[in-house]
């Protein structure tokens, strides 16, 4: 499969925003106070968690 030759993997925000909510950082409790008030997670918390999770693919 081509993810395999190139080394892809599938990320989405909502995934990214549930791993925060459940571990607990900093960023996921401000991303679940918003969408606990029924607001969108505003654009500069997503980018920093987006950020967060593309490092950790290049450092595993």
């Amino acid at each position: 499969m081509i993810k395999d030759i190139y080394c892809l993997c599938r990320l989405t925000t909502g995934d990214m925003l549930r791993a925060s909510i459940s571990t607990k950082t900093l960023l996921g409790v401000k991303a679940n106070e918003a969408m606990e008030n029924g607001k969108l997670v505003s654009d500069d918390i997503v980018v920093v968690i987006i950020n967060h999770a593309s490092l950790s693919l290049r450092e595993g």
